[in-house]
């Protein structure tokens, strides 16, 4: 009944009233309630932000296996939003989230791979990871692959592979994506320089926030 009122199916959107309703169902052990209501309380929809009451409910939602709250609590803890930052702890989450194939705790998995943050570093797998997941359409996910090609980071450099994947993410207006593929064509990465084209690039990242 909650999600009715917070999408608003039937009018505007009323977080307010969706926020009681979500109340009411994580009272009854919903996990599913538990999350939106976590969600609220991050956001600050129909209720003031409170992170200490996010991390709450998110982790009663991720400890009844619910995936999309493990990978928000994985990040509470990566953030050391509503709690202490806790590197191994987040990656903890994240690998429970992965296992139920959310693709927020599998991104934020593979970018504790990618840096070794929580846990040993190993580019190897987080450039697959990204692979999977640009494949599956993740604009972050392309930024990161194509940067694993230009750099030779858990992969062989090949520069054309990097800007394949910049132009996918750019295509789904990923600024960080359009600043990249404005470098590829300034240096002439992968593309034959192109200081028109650059500035293009680099005008389409800066109008989106880049």
């Amino acid at each position: 009944m909650g999600n009715i009122y917070y999408y608003g199916r039937c009018g505007e959107p009323d977080y307010a009233t969706a926020v009681t309703y979500y109340e009411k169902a994580a009272e009854l052990g919903s996990a599913e309630g538990q999350y939106m209501l976590a969600l609220c309380y991050e956001t600050a929809k129909g209720v003031k932000q409170d992170y200490n009451k996010a991390f709450e409910y998110y982790k009663k939602a991720a400890e009844q296996n619910h995936g999309i709250a493990q990978g928000k609590l994985g990040a509470m803890y990566y953030y050391g939003n509503g709690t202490e930052k806790d590197l191994s702890e987040a990656v903890k989450w994240f690998e429970k989230a992965a296992g139920n194939n959310d693709r927020y705790g599998r991104e934020f998995l593979a970018q504790c791979y990618y840096f070794g943050n929580g846990i040993q570093q190993n580019q190897e797998k987080a450039a697959q990871e990204f692979a999977e997941l640009a494949e599956e359409g993740s604009s972050w996910s392309q930024v990161m692959l194509g940067q694993c090609y230009l750099y030779g980071n858990g992969l062989d450099a090949d520069y054309e592979q990097a800007v394949y994947w910049f132009q996918c993410a750019a295509d789904q207006n990923s600024a960080w994506a359009q600043q990249f593929l404005g470098e590829c064509y300034e240096n002439g990465w992968g593309v034959e320089a192109d200081a028109e084209k650059a500035k293009e690039y680099y005008k389409l990242a800066e109008e989106n926030g880049g």
